[in-house]
């Protein structure tokens, strides 16, 4: 089960930025004389984590999707993910905060209406 605080959120979400990241930052220079500078330092905080549904799994229904419309919209709200794998994470939204779209567009969706939603976070 994925959770977000108390939300419940669907278990098949894929995180796909997962291994998109190190927890190792490095930068290059050459400096005048021509010689290259490596700089190395570990990140302690940034990780991104998105979590995608797809065209036939892990779809969200619009009664929670207005829940956590609501968490996205408080700026800089710190929340409680745990994935999966049960390991608890520490995140804010991030960028785009979410993206959703209807699986059956309807004129009048129900609160049971399906979506397809992107979750964007960074852990902190």
């Amino acid at each position: 089960m994925i959770t977000l605080d108390a939300l419940n959120l669907p278990a098949d979400l894929i995180w796909t930025d997962e291994y998109r990241w190190s927890p190792i930052a490095q930068q290059e220079n050459i400096t005048l004389s021509g010689a290259l500078v490596i700089q190395t330092m570990a990140q302690q905080s940034g990780r991104p984590i998105t979590l995608t549904a797809g065209e036939g799994y892990a779809w969200t229904s619009r009664s929670l999707l207005d829940q956590v419309r609501a968490k996205a919209n408080d700026g800089g709200l710190e929340m409680t993910l745990t994935l999966n794998d049960g390991v608890a994470r520490q995140v804010v939204f991030t960028g785009e905060r979410f993206t959703a779209d209807s699986v059956w567009p309807v004129s009048d969706p129900e609160a049971t209406q399906p979506y397809v939603v992107t979750l964007y976070f960074r852990e902190v």
